[in-house]
């Protein structure tokens, strides 16, 4: 039996409708995405853990959790066509090693962008291994060898033994330190362009060499004796941990807590 010519033309306009809800749900969903993913490590808590995390955009964020686990979270912020990024894992027991990475896909259109942040949490006793081309990285708590590396973005720790040797590195932001250096170790910190504070208690055995190219250096401590080129000295008695600042354009305080 033929329809109505009227509910057949009803039936279309629903149609169109239906479509048209589809393709715009579709195109808000390639605008922009949010994409999360957990991965959690169970590991020898007598052996100390050396965990890597490598990005291209994103925060990496470290503060200590419970003994003998390590879990490694990430969000995916994707803007634009084309596959959003991902993280791929690898965990080597015999070598006490976990490494995170962000996996980029080839871009699409020139508006693809992928922003991948990384929230991570280890045993105290943990050594660090973060790089991202641009990002912040912050670090709370942990004890042991640290390496955290951005491009683009500010570094800092917080609460934290410094073992072995360790960098703060930075090429366009600031770097924040608020801890000690372990007796025999170094941190080296550096920016091109920003600022550089430092937190030492006044119970701590450093010696520092800090060096500016231009700008400003303070110092709460009065065996530290800050010059327009930078600062020398020492706090406390020998033997001693070794801080060495290096800043091209900005600034150097060293506090007292």
């Amino acid at each position: 039996m033929a329809l109505p010519t009227c509910a057949i033309a009803f039936g279309v306009m629903l149609a169109l409708i239906a479509c048209t809800g589809n393709l715009t749900s579709m195109a808000h969903s390639n605008d922009s995405q949010a994409l999360q993913g957990q991965r959690v490590f169970t590991v020898n808590s007598h052996m100390r853990q050396t965990v890597i995390l490598r990005g291209n955009a994103g925060m990496m964020h470290v503060a200590v959790g419970a003994p003998g686990r390590v879990t490694i979270k990430y969000a995916v912020r994707h803007t634009g066509a084309g596959r959003p990024a991902t993280v791929s894992y690898s965990h080597n027991a015999r070598a006490n090693s976990i490494t995170a990475r962000e996996i980029d896909f080839p871009r699409v259109s020139s508006n693809s962008n992928d922003q991948v942040d990384f929230t991570v949490t280890v045993p105290v006793n943990t050594n660090l291994d973060f790089a991202t081309s641009s990002g912040s990285i912050i670090a709370t708590g942990t004890k042991g060898q640290v390496a955290l590396v951005t491009h683009a973005g500010n570094v800092s720790v917080d609460h934290m033994l410094v073992e072995g040797n360790s960098v703060l590195s930075t090429q366009s932001g600031n770097v924040t330190l608020a801890g000690n250096v372990q007796i025999g170790s170094s941190c080296k910190i550096h920016t091109n362009a920003g600022t550089v504070s430092a937190f030492f208690p006044h119970s701590a055995r450093l010696s520092i060499s800090a060096s500016l190219a231009l700008g400003t250096v303070t110092s709460d401590f009065p065996s530290v004796s800050p010059s327009s080129r930078g600062a020398v000295g020492s706090i406390g008695h020998a033997p001693y941990g070794y801080v060495l600042i290096d800043v091209q354009v900005g600034t150097i305080a060293i506090h007292k807590i």
